[in-house]
C-alpha cells in the first residue's frame, strides 16, 4: 500500500517518514521443514500428512478429542467488521 500511494502529493514529500508493513508472512522465519515450534516439520511434497500430524498434535495438547479432521482456525487481527470475522461460522 505505501509504494502506491507514494506518489501521491500529500505523501511524496514525506517519504522518509513514510512506512508500510507487507503484507504475507516472511518464509525465513516462518518455514515448516525448520520451525522450531512445529511438532512435525513438513515441506511441499509432505504439506497434507505433517499438517494432519501438526493438528492433530495441537488437539492433543489441548484436550480437542472427538473433533476428527474438523478444521480449527486462528486469527491474529482486531475484532472488527471490515476484517471479515463474521465470515467464520460457528
Amino acid at each position: 500500500y505505501a509504494g502506491e500511494i507514494s506518489g501521491h502529493p500529500a505523501v511524496s514529500s514525506h517519504l522518509s517518514k513514510f512506512h508500510g508493513v507487507v503484507n504475507g508472512i516472511d518464509v525465513d522465519i516462518w518455514n515448516p521443514e525448520e520451525d522450531q515450534f512445529l511438532p512435525f516439520h513438513y515441506n511441499a511434497d509432505s504439506c497434507t500428512e505433517g499438517k494432519a500430524a501438526c493438528r492433530q498434535a495441537l488437539r492433543d495438547r489441548l484436550g480437542l478429542t472427538g473433533w476428527g479432521d474438523k478444521p480449527i482456525i486462528g486469527i491474529v487481527s482486531r475484532l472488527t467488521g471490515q476484517k471479515g470475522i463474521s465470515l467464520i461460522k460457528h
